[in-house]
Protein backbone atom coordinates (compact mmCIF):
# COMPACT_ATOMS: atom_id res chain seq x y z
CA UNK A 1 0.00 0.00 0.00
CA UNK A 2 2.91 2.54 0.75
CA UNK A 3 4.49 1.68 -2.12
CA UNK A 4 1.35 2.52 -4.57
CA UNK A 5 0.72 5.60 -2.52
CA UNK A 6 4.34 6.98 -3.07
CA UNK A 7 3.94 6.14 -7.17
CA UNK A 8 0.34 7.75 -6.97
CA UNK A 9 2.15 10.86 -5.70
CA UNK A 10 4.65 10.58 -8.22
CA UNK A 11 2.57 10.41 -10.62
CA UNK A 12 0.25 13.51 -9.65
CA UNK A 13 3.64 15.35 -9.34
CA UNK A 14 4.52 14.76 -12.50
CA UNK A 15 1.05 15.65 -13.90
CA UNK A 16 1.47 18.88 -11.62
CA UNK A 17 4.59 20.00 -13.04
CA UNK A 18 3.73 19.28 -16.22
CA UNK A 19 0.56 21.50 -15.72
CA UNK A 20 2.68 24.29 -14.72
CA UNK A 21 4.87 23.92 -17.74
CA UNK A 22 2.15 24.50 -20.02
CA UNK A 23 0.68 27.44 -18.28
CA UNK A 24 3.86 29.13 -18.16
CA UNK A 25 4.49 28.51 -21.53
CA UNK A 26 0.95 29.56 -22.43
CA UNK A 27 0.59 32.52 -20.63
CA UNK A 28 1.78 35.88 -22.03
CA UNK A 29 4.47 37.81 -19.57
CA UNK A 30 7.93 38.88 -19.68
CA UNK A 31 9.25 36.02 -21.58
CA UNK A 32 6.40 36.78 -24.84
CA UNK A 33 8.35 39.47 -25.14
CA UNK A 34 10.93 39.60 -27.75
CA UNK A 35 13.10 42.70 -28.22
CA UNK A 36 15.14 42.89 -31.51
CA UNK A 37 18.18 44.32 -29.56
CA UNK A 38 18.97 41.03 -27.77
CA UNK A 39 19.21 39.29 -31.49
CA UNK A 40 21.81 41.58 -32.26
CA UNK A 41 20.09 44.68 -33.64
CA UNK A 42 21.71 48.00 -33.02
CA UNK A 43 19.45 51.53 -33.04
CA UNK A 44 22.51 53.56 -34.16
CA UNK A 45 21.47 55.20 -37.14
CA UNK A 46 24.06 52.90 -39.20
CA UNK A 47 23.95 50.26 -41.68
CA UNK A 48 25.21 46.87 -39.64
CA UNK A 49 26.36 44.21 -42.34
CA UNK A 50 27.20 40.33 -41.68
CA UNK A 51 30.70 39.16 -42.73
CA UNK A 52 28.77 37.94 -45.81
CA UNK A 53 27.45 41.25 -46.75
CA UNK A 54 23.82 40.63 -45.05
CA UNK A 55 21.98 43.22 -43.28
CA UNK A 56 22.87 42.54 -39.76
CA UNK A 57 19.51 44.63 -37.99
CA UNK A 58 17.21 42.29 -40.70
CA UNK A 59 18.82 39.24 -39.13
CA UNK A 60 17.91 40.39 -36.01
CA UNK A 61 14.24 41.56 -36.81
CA UNK A 62 13.51 37.93 -38.24
CA UNK A 63 15.44 35.86 -36.43
CA UNK A 64 13.01 37.74 -33.01
CA UNK A 65 9.83 37.38 -35.52
CA UNK A 66 10.67 33.14 -35.72
CA UNK A 67 11.15 33.23 -32.04
CA UNK A 68 7.40 35.06 -31.37
CA UNK A 69 5.60 33.64 -34.49
CA UNK A 70 6.24 29.96 -33.10
CA UNK A 71 5.47 30.85 -29.36
CA UNK A 72 2.17 28.94 -28.19
CA UNK A 73 0.73 31.89 -26.24
CA UNK A 74 0.02 35.66 -27.36
CA UNK A 75 3.79 37.24 -28.26
CA UNK A 76 4.84 40.91 -28.89
CA UNK A 77 8.15 41.58 -30.81
CA UNK A 78 9.25 45.05 -30.04
CA UNK A 79 11.66 47.63 -31.83
CA UNK A 80 12.41 49.65 -28.72
CA UNK A 81 14.36 53.15 -29.45
CA UNK A 82 16.77 54.13 -31.53
CA UNK A 83 17.00 54.19 -35.23
CA UNK A 84 17.52 50.83 -36.97
CA UNK A 85 18.64 50.89 -40.92
CA UNK A 86 17.37 47.65 -42.43
CA UNK A 87 16.75 46.13 -45.68
CA UNK A 88 14.11 43.56 -46.28
CA UNK A 89 12.05 42.02 -43.93
CA UNK A 90 9.87 39.21 -43.88
CA UNK A 91 7.75 38.70 -41.67
CA UNK A 92 6.30 35.56 -42.28
CA UNK A 93 3.54 33.07 -41.04
CA UNK A 94 1.85 30.90 -40.39
CA UNK A 95 2.07 31.52 -36.41
CA UNK A 96 1.16 29.24 -33.51
CA UNK A 97 -0.51 32.64 -31.78
CA UNK A 98 -1.07 36.09 -32.23
CA UNK A 99 1.97 38.37 -32.38
CA UNK A 100 2.36 42.28 -31.41
CA UNK A 101 4.46 44.13 -33.43
CA UNK A 102 5.32 47.16 -31.27
CA UNK A 103 7.05 49.78 -33.09
CA UNK A 104 8.79 52.21 -30.87
CA UNK A 105 11.97 53.38 -32.21
CA UNK A 106 12.04 54.55 -36.04
CA UNK A 107 13.17 52.19 -39.14
CA UNK A 108 15.16 53.58 -41.83
CA UNK A 109 15.41 51.57 -45.07
CA UNK A 110 19.28 50.80 -46.35
CA UNK A 111 20.01 53.61 -49.07
CA UNK A 112 21.63 50.52 -50.93
CA UNK A 113 18.98 49.55 -53.77
CA UNK A 114 20.82 45.96 -53.92
CA UNK A 115 19.68 45.10 -50.61
CA UNK A 116 16.12 44.82 -51.72
CA UNK A 117 15.97 42.26 -54.20
CA UNK A 118 12.11 41.97 -54.17
CA UNK A 119 11.52 45.39 -54.13
CA UNK A 120 9.96 45.51 -50.37
CA UNK A 121 10.87 46.86 -46.84
CA UNK A 122 8.52 45.41 -44.53
CA UNK A 123 6.27 42.23 -45.30
CA UNK A 124 3.58 40.49 -43.08
CA UNK A 125 3.15 37.63 -45.39
CA UNK A 126 0.35 34.53 -44.92
CA UNK A 127 -0.19 35.92 -41.49
CA UNK A 128 -3.13 35.35 -38.85
CA UNK A 129 -4.43 37.82 -36.67
CA UNK A 130 -0.95 40.10 -36.27
CA UNK A 131 -1.03 43.70 -34.99
CA UNK A 132 1.20 45.95 -36.23
CA UNK A 133 1.19 49.55 -33.46
CA UNK A 134 3.95 52.00 -31.86
CA UNK A 135 4.49 55.42 -31.72
CA UNK A 136 7.53 55.02 -34.25
CA UNK A 137 8.31 55.25 -37.51
CA UNK A 138 9.31 53.78 -41.14
CA UNK A 139 11.09 56.01 -43.72
CA UNK A 140 12.17 54.74 -46.85
CA UNK A 141 13.89 58.09 -47.54
CA UNK A 142 13.69 57.92 -51.55
CA UNK A 143 12.04 60.24 -54.01
CA UNK A 144 8.90 58.97 -55.40
CA UNK A 145 9.75 57.59 -59.02
CA UNK A 146 8.43 59.78 -61.85
CA UNK A 147 5.15 58.74 -64.00
CA UNK A 148 5.90 58.44 -67.62
CA UNK A 149 2.45 57.99 -68.90
CA UNK A 150 4.20 56.90 -72.15
CA UNK A 151 6.29 54.15 -70.43
CA UNK A 152 4.67 50.45 -69.07
CA UNK A 153 6.20 49.21 -66.16
CA UNK A 154 4.89 46.28 -63.75
CA UNK A 155 4.47 46.81 -59.90
CA UNK A 156 6.73 44.83 -59.06
CA UNK A 157 9.36 46.84 -60.19
CA UNK A 158 8.25 49.87 -57.26
CA UNK A 159 8.81 49.14 -53.89
CA UNK A 160 6.08 49.20 -50.88
CA UNK A 161 7.14 50.72 -47.58
CA UNK A 162 4.75 48.16 -45.26
CA UNK A 163 3.23 45.20 -47.78
CA UNK A 164 0.92 42.65 -46.28
CA UNK A 165 0.52 39.76 -48.68
CA UNK A 166 -1.91 36.61 -48.56
CA UNK A 167 -2.92 38.20 -44.64
CA UNK A 168 -6.11 37.79 -42.71
CA UNK A 169 -7.41 39.63 -39.64
CA UNK A 170 -4.22 41.98 -39.76
CA UNK A 171 -4.26 45.28 -37.88
CA UNK A 172 -2.45 48.73 -38.51
CA UNK A 173 -2.45 50.91 -35.88
CA UNK A 174 -1.04 54.35 -34.99
CA UNK A 175 2.05 54.08 -37.65
CA UNK A 176 3.76 56.69 -39.21
CA UNK A 177 5.35 55.96 -43.12
CA UNK A 178 7.47 59.03 -44.39
CA UNK A 179 8.95 59.40 -48.04
CA UNK A 180 8.00 55.99 -49.69
CA UNK A 181 9.33 54.94 -53.03
CA UNK A 182 6.07 54.18 -54.48
CA UNK A 183 4.09 52.97 -51.94
CA UNK A 184 3.24 53.74 -48.15
CA UNK A 185 1.32 50.62 -47.63
CA UNK A 186 -0.11 47.90 -50.31
CA UNK A 187 -2.44 45.12 -49.15
CA UNK A 188 -2.52 42.62 -51.72
CA UNK A 189 -5.13 38.97 -51.59
CA UNK A 190 -5.59 39.62 -48.18
CA UNK A 191 -8.59 39.33 -46.18
CA UNK A 192 -9.94 41.58 -43.02
CA UNK A 193 -7.36 44.32 -42.77
CA UNK A 194 -7.97 47.32 -40.71
CA UNK A 195 -5.44 50.31 -40.84
CA UNK A 196 -6.70 53.08 -38.55
CA UNK A 197 -5.06 56.47 -36.99
CA UNK A 198 -2.22 55.94 -38.69
CA UNK A 199 -0.17 58.89 -40.73
CA UNK A 200 1.60 58.89 -44.02
CA UNK A 201 3.49 61.49 -46.03
CA UNK A 202 6.71 62.22 -47.94
CA UNK A 203 8.79 65.60 -47.27
CA UNK A 204 8.01 67.10 -50.35
CA UNK A 205 4.91 65.93 -52.69
CA UNK A 206 5.70 65.95 -56.61
CA UNK A 207 2.34 65.48 -58.22
CA UNK A 208 2.37 63.04 -60.93
CA UNK A 209 4.85 60.64 -59.20
CA UNK A 210 3.94 57.09 -57.97
CA UNK A 211 3.93 58.00 -54.78
CA UNK A 212 1.01 55.97 -53.57
CA UNK A 213 -0.85 56.26 -49.95
CA UNK A 214 -2.48 52.57 -49.79
CA UNK A 215 -3.07 50.20 -51.93
CA UNK A 216 -5.64 47.93 -52.16
CA UNK A 217 -5.41 44.62 -54.78
CA UNK A 218 -7.19 41.77 -54.80
CA UNK A 219 -8.73 41.52 -51.25
CA UNK A 220 -11.60 42.24 -49.07
CA UNK A 221 -13.67 43.29 -45.91
CA UNK A 222 -10.88 46.04 -46.13
CA UNK A 223 -10.69 49.57 -44.04
CA UNK A 224 -8.97 52.44 -43.61
CA UNK A 225 -10.13 54.69 -40.73
CA UNK A 226 -9.30 58.29 -38.94
CA UNK A 227 -5.63 58.36 -40.91
CA UNK A 228 -4.01 61.63 -42.46
CA UNK A 229 -2.43 60.68 -46.38
CA UNK A 230 0.05 63.30 -47.82
CA UNK A 231 0.61 62.04 -51.43
CA UNK A 232 1.95 63.12 -54.89
CA UNK A 233 -0.44 60.04 -56.84
CA UNK A 234 -3.68 58.49 -55.45
CA UNK A 235 -3.96 59.23 -51.63
CA UNK A 236 -6.09 55.50 -51.72
CA UNK A 237 -6.12 53.09 -54.48
CA UNK A 238 -9.15 50.44 -54.84
CA UNK A 239 -8.01 48.20 -57.40
CA UNK A 240 -9.13 45.12 -59.32
CA UNK A 241 -10.60 41.93 -57.39
CA UNK A 242 -11.20 43.74 -54.16
CA UNK A 243 -14.82 43.47 -52.42
CA UNK A 244 -16.26 45.45 -48.89
CA UNK A 245 -13.95 48.08 -48.59
CA UNK A 246 -14.89 51.30 -45.89
CA UNK A 247 -12.85 54.38 -46.19
CA UNK A 248 -13.80 56.38 -42.83
CA UNK A 249 -12.47 59.58 -41.54
CA UNK A 250 -9.48 59.61 -43.99
CA UNK A 251 -7.66 63.22 -44.78
CA UNK A 252 -6.21 63.47 -47.99
CA UNK A 253 -3.70 65.96 -48.62
CA UNK A 254 -2.38 67.09 -51.94
CA UNK A 255 -2.40 63.84 -54.49
CA UNK A 256 -4.63 62.51 -56.27
CA UNK A 257 -7.89 61.48 -54.24
CA UNK A 258 -9.43 58.35 -53.50
CA UNK A 259 -9.39 55.97 -56.75
CA UNK A 260 -11.59 52.96 -57.61
CA UNK A 261 -10.67 50.89 -60.62
CA UNK A 262 -7.15 52.00 -61.46
CA UNK A 263 -4.69 49.13 -61.80
CA UNK A 264 -1.37 48.13 -61.96
CA UNK A 265 0.13 46.00 -65.24
CA UNK A 266 1.47 42.52 -64.38
CA UNK A 267 -0.40 42.20 -60.83
CA UNK A 268 -3.81 40.89 -59.88
CA UNK A 269 -5.72 39.34 -63.07
CA UNK A 270 -9.13 40.27 -61.91
CA UNK A 271 -10.24 43.72 -63.06
CA UNK A 272 -13.49 43.71 -60.51
CA UNK A 273 -14.47 46.09 -57.78
CA UNK A 274 -17.50 45.89 -55.73
CA UNK A 275 -18.52 47.15 -52.24
CA UNK A 276 -16.79 50.20 -51.73
CA UNK A 277 -18.05 52.98 -49.37
CA UNK A 278 -16.36 56.39 -48.80
CA UNK A 279 -17.59 58.36 -45.47
CA UNK A 280 -16.68 61.49 -43.95
CA UNK A 281 -13.17 61.81 -45.93
CA UNK A 282 -11.69 65.24 -46.63
CA UNK A 283 -9.36 66.86 -49.56
CA UNK A 284 -7.31 69.45 -49.72
CA UNK A 285 -5.68 70.57 -51.89
CA UNK A 286 -5.54 67.50 -54.07
CA UNK A 287 -6.41 66.93 -58.04
CA UNK A 288 -9.60 64.91 -58.13
CA UNK A 289 -11.42 63.95 -54.78
CA UNK A 290 -14.22 61.06 -55.86
CA UNK A 291 -12.87 59.42 -58.68
CA UNK A 292 -13.91 55.98 -60.36
CA UNK A 293 -11.06 55.48 -63.56
CA UNK A 294 -10.49 52.18 -65.03
CA UNK A 295 -7.85 51.10 -66.90
CA UNK A 296 -7.59 49.34 -70.26
CA UNK A 297 -8.20 45.36 -69.93
CA UNK A 298 -8.83 42.39 -72.40
CA UNK A 299 -11.87 41.46 -70.86
CA UNK A 300 -15.12 43.15 -69.63
CA UNK A 301 -15.25 43.60 -65.95
CA UNK A 302 -17.66 45.29 -63.42
CA UNK A 303 -17.24 48.82 -60.93
CA UNK A 304 -20.87 48.72 -59.02
CA UNK A 305 -22.01 49.22 -55.46
CA UNK A 306 -19.85 52.48 -54.85
CA UNK A 307 -20.73 54.84 -52.03
CA UNK A 308 -18.82 58.47 -51.89
CA UNK A 309 -20.57 60.36 -49.13
CA UNK A 310 -20.18 63.17 -46.52
CA UNK A 311 -17.07 64.26 -48.34
CA UNK A 312 -15.57 67.96 -47.66
CA UNK A 313 -13.77 69.38 -50.92
CA UNK A 314 -11.05 72.07 -50.00
CA UNK A 315 -9.53 73.64 -53.14
CA UNK A 316 -9.97 70.56 -55.12
CA UNK A 317 -9.71 70.39 -58.57
CA UNK A 318 -12.00 68.22 -59.86
CA UNK A 319 -14.11 67.22 -57.20
CA UNK A 320 -16.04 64.15 -58.89
CA UNK A 321 -14.60 62.21 -61.69
CA UNK A 322 -15.90 59.05 -63.67
CA UNK A 323 -13.76 58.01 -66.70
CA UNK A 324 -13.74 55.70 -69.11
CA UNK A 325 -10.94 56.64 -71.32
CA UNK A 326 -7.40 56.20 -70.51
CA UNK A 327 -5.54 59.38 -72.11
CA UNK A 328 -2.27 58.01 -72.46
CA UNK A 329 -3.31 55.19 -74.49
CA UNK A 330 -6.69 56.31 -75.92
CA UNK A 331 -6.73 53.71 -78.54
CA UNK A 332 -7.11 50.66 -75.68
CA UNK A 333 -10.70 49.47 -75.28
CA UNK A 334 -11.93 49.83 -71.75
CA UNK A 335 -14.32 47.16 -70.88
CA UNK A 336 -15.07 48.23 -67.54
CA UNK A 337 -19.56 48.16 -66.81
CA UNK A 338 -20.02 51.26 -64.29
CA UNK A 339 -22.95 50.95 -62.40
CA UNK A 340 -24.69 51.71 -58.75
CA UNK A 341 -22.47 54.70 -57.93
CA UNK A 342 -23.95 57.15 -55.45
CA UNK A 343 -22.91 60.79 -54.82
CA UNK A 344 -24.13 62.28 -51.18
CA UNK A 345 -23.85 64.96 -49.57
CA UNK A 346 -20.55 66.10 -50.89
CA UNK A 347 -19.62 69.73 -50.04
CA UNK A 348 -16.67 72.63 -50.13
CA UNK A 349 -14.74 74.28 -52.90
CA UNK A 350 -13.11 74.04 -56.01
CA UNK A 351 -10.72 75.79 -58.36
CA UNK A 352 -12.08 74.40 -61.78
CA UNK A 353 -15.62 75.59 -63.23
CA UNK A 354 -15.87 71.73 -64.57
CA UNK A 355 -16.41 70.65 -61.05
CA UNK A 356 -18.25 67.12 -61.85
CA UNK A 357 -17.36 64.68 -65.09
CA UNK A 358 -18.84 61.70 -66.36
CA UNK A 359 -16.74 60.58 -68.96
CA UNK A 360 -17.86 57.65 -70.43
CA UNK A 361 -17.58 55.18 -73.57
CA UNK A 362 -20.48 54.32 -75.64
CA UNK A 363 -19.97 50.49 -75.51
CA UNK A 364 -20.14 50.28 -72.19
CA UNK A 365 -21.52 53.18 -70.79
CA UNK A 366 -22.36 54.24 -67.16
CA UNK A 367 -25.35 53.41 -65.20
CA UNK A 368 -27.14 54.17 -62.04
CA UNK A 369 -25.16 57.35 -61.22
CA UNK A 370 -26.92 59.56 -58.43
CA UNK A 371 -25.67 62.55 -57.51
CA UNK A 372 -27.34 63.71 -54.43
CA UNK A 373 -26.61 67.06 -52.16
CA UNK A 374 -23.46 67.79 -53.91
CA UNK A 375 -22.48 71.61 -53.17
CA UNK A 376 -19.28 72.83 -54.04
CA UNK A 377 -18.56 76.25 -54.59
CA UNK A 378 -15.44 77.51 -57.22
CA UNK A 379 -13.41 80.03 -56.19
CA UNK A 380 -10.78 82.24 -57.40
CA UNK A 381 -8.42 84.49 -56.26
CA UNK A 382 -9.55 83.80 -52.66
CA UNK A 383 -13.13 84.22 -53.49
CA UNK A 384 -16.34 82.31 -54.24
CA UNK A 385 -17.78 82.82 -57.79
CA UNK A 386 -21.41 81.46 -58.10
CA UNK A 387 -23.47 80.00 -60.25
CA UNK A 388 -20.53 79.25 -63.16
CA UNK A 389 -20.16 75.54 -61.96
CA UNK A 390 -20.94 72.88 -64.64
CA UNK A 391 -21.42 69.41 -64.87
CA UNK A 392 -20.17 67.20 -67.92
CA UNK A 393 -22.15 63.88 -68.89
CA UNK A 394 -20.44 61.66 -72.07
CA UNK A 395 -22.32 58.24 -72.06
CA UNK A 396 -23.64 57.92 -68.75
CA UNK A 397 -27.06 58.09 -67.44
CA UNK A 398 -26.82 60.79 -64.24
CA UNK A 399 -29.60 61.64 -61.87
CA UNK A 400 -29.00 64.71 -59.67
CA UNK A 401 -31.34 65.30 -56.83
CA UNK A 402 -31.18 67.22 -53.28
CA UNK A 403 -29.49 70.48 -53.11
CA UNK A 404 -27.42 70.88 -55.68
CA UNK A 405 -26.86 74.80 -56.69
CA UNK A 406 -28.46 74.17 -60.29
CA UNK A 407 -25.40 71.33 -61.45
CA UNK A 408 -26.65 69.18 -63.96
CA UNK A 409 -25.97 67.44 -66.89
CA UNK A 410 -26.88 69.51 -70.22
Amino acid sequence: MAIKTKILFLVLGLVFCLYEVTKVAATPGASSVFDVTKFGAKGNGKPEYTEDSEDANSLAFIQAWQKACNSIGPSTLLIPKGTFVVAQVLFAGPCQSHVTVELQGNILADSDPSMFPNQELIVFQQVEGVTFTGVGSINVNQPAQPCDPEKSFEFSEVMPSIKFSNATGCKMNGIHSMNPSAFHVLIENSHDISILNSKFEATTVKPNTHSNGVYISGSSLVSVTNSLIKTGDDCITVSGGSTDVTITGVTCVAGQGISVGAQLDGFHPDYNVKGVKVKGCTFKGTTFGARINPRPADKPTQISNIIFEDLTMDQTVNPIAVKQNYPPAPEKAILAKITDVHFKNIKGTTTTKAALSFACDKATSCEGIEVVDVLINFTETGKVVQNVLSASCANAKVMFTGNDGGLNCP
